[in-house]
Formats: C-alpha cells, structure tokens, sequence
C-alpha cells in the first residue's frame, strides 16, 4: 500500500500547480515523507520516491512557507553521505533545499 501511495503522490506533485499547492498544505504530508526519507536502508526505494515527491513539491514557488517548519530536517537530511539512505536521496534533499532557498546568505 505504501508504495502504491508514494506511486500516486509522485505523479500528482508532478502534476499542474494547483495540485502542487494543494498537497503542500496537507499537514501530514510532508512529516511524513521526511520520516520515509530518514528511514533507512530497508526502504530505499521508499526513500528515493519520497525524496523526489519533497523535490516536485518544492519547485512550486507557492509552497516554500510549508516547508520552513522542515528546514531543519531537510539540512539534517541532504548533509548524510550519497548511498546512506539510498541512491542519491541526500543529494535530491540538497536540491530541495536550494529550491526552497535559491540565494544563500553565505
């Protein structure tokens, strides 16, 4: 079921903007999809689609507000080694939080 789930949220947070913007605001949605993230070797298959789901989600310009209570979970996340939580998901993380931040203050 979960990943039939992560299946259906792939193709709609790469769907039209309104749709974008209407999944970001679900409360539980992005929690949740940071826990799949962090959640280790035994799904990396869950992890790599979540991690894509948070990357379509955060190209919306819209949807940056719902993500500033995750910043923090997102910059513990894009810091772990390429391969720890699957192929390249720290890496996806990273560019999430570019898209949610384009121009550091660094």
């Amino acid at each position: 079921l979960q990943e039939a789930t992560l299946d259906v949220l792939c193709v709609f947070s790469a769907a039209a903007l309104p749709l974008r913007l209407h999944l970001a605001r679900e409360r539980s949605l992005l929690p949740r999809l940071l826990a799949l993230v962090g959640g280790g070797n035994n799904l990396q298959s869950a992890s790599r689609r979540a991690a894509a789901v948070l990357h379509n989600l955060a190209n919306a310009p819209g949807n940056h507000n719902a993500f500033l209570l995750y910043e923090g979970a997102l910059a513990g996340l894009a810091m772990h080694p390429p391969g720890e939580f699957g192929a390249n998901v720290g890496t996806v993380i990273a560019e999430v939080a570019l898209e949610l931040n384009p121009t550091p203050a660094w």
